[in-house]
């Protein structure tokens, strides 16, 4: 009796001791999942900050673009404003070269009609 005692003991000892293994297994699985599942928090939230970074890169590089885009417009325009400026003030030398001629042709049709009624009157003079 005193040996099935003992045999007892030593066989829930033995049941104890593979229960602690298996629970110290289960729970170094668990810490191993538990890590692994962090590193995979810790990638996606360094894909998910990468990828942000990434986004206000683009932006930052689209409010570049569009500001060099207004620019470039705004020295269009001002262009524009002085090629048309220039082009009015030849239009008006124009103009006031074209007046200056049709008076100073007017002025020699003037003389040489003086002219001619003068070279008349002489020879009307000369005739009478």
């Amino acid at each position: 009796a005193l040996a099935a005692a003992k045999l007892e003991k030593l066989r829930l000892a033995n049941e104890e001791g593979q229960a602690l293994a298996e629970a110290e297994a289960e729970m170094k699985l668990l810490a191993e999942q538990r890590a692994a599942m962090e590193a995979t928090q810790r990638a996606e939230k360094e894909k998910t900050e990468a990828r942000r970074a990434e986004m206000e890169r683009e932006h930052a590089l689209q409010m570049l673009a569009m500001e060099e885009d207004a620019k470039a417009l705004k020295d269009m325009e001002e262009e524009t404003r002085r090629l048309a400026e220039q082009r009015a003030e030849m239009e008006a030398k124009r103009r006031e070269q074209r007046e200056a001629i049709e008076r100073a042709r007017d002025e020699n049709v003037r003389m040489m009609e003086e002219a001619m009624k003068s070279e008349e009157e002489k020879l009307a003079a000369m005739e009478s």
